[in-house]
């Protein structure tokens, strides 16, 4: 969460449905001064999303593994390599006013792929800053 020039923007979320938590990777904007409405940024892609809680699948391949460690260790390595790539790192004392030079394109590149093609250049580049501080904030 963040607030700049009355701007209040808030990324991701959390609910629960039953038994089930639900984390959420959406980024909003709200307009403290109107206070009116919520905008979305950047909306998750509800198909993309991935189940993380333990099922009894699950537990029963932890108790296979305890028998065979290195079959877990390739499963582990294919997942690593299936995930999405990281996110430009923050250098050890590294400044905002330095990072985002740096990693400006990254940013602008994953902001217009979230936006879609009719979004408006500056909309993009508003959001891949926002994305960019967001990240940098939560890093330091």
């Amino acid at each position: 969460m963040a607030v700049k020039h009355g701007r209040l923007y808030l990324f991701g979320g959390m609910f629960e449905a039953g038994e089930r938590q639900v984390t959420l990777s959406d980024f909003y904007c709200l307009d403290l001064h109107k206070m009116d409405q919520w905008t979305v940024l950047v909306e998750a892609d509800p198909e993309t999303q991935e189940w993380l809680e333990e099922t009894d699948s699950e537990d029963s391949d932890a108790a296979e593994g305890a028998e065979g460690g290195e079959e877990d260790e390739e499963d582990e390595d294919s997942s690593e390599e299936d995930q999405e790539p990281q996110h430009p790192l923050v250098t050890p004392g590294e400044q905002f006013a330095d990072y985002l030079p740096r990693t400006e394109q990254y940013w602008v590149r994953l902001a217009r792929d979230d936006a879609g093609s009719e979004a408006k250049e500056k909309r993009v580049l508003k959001v891949a800053h926002a994305m960019a501080k967001a990240f940098f904030d939560d890093s330091a």
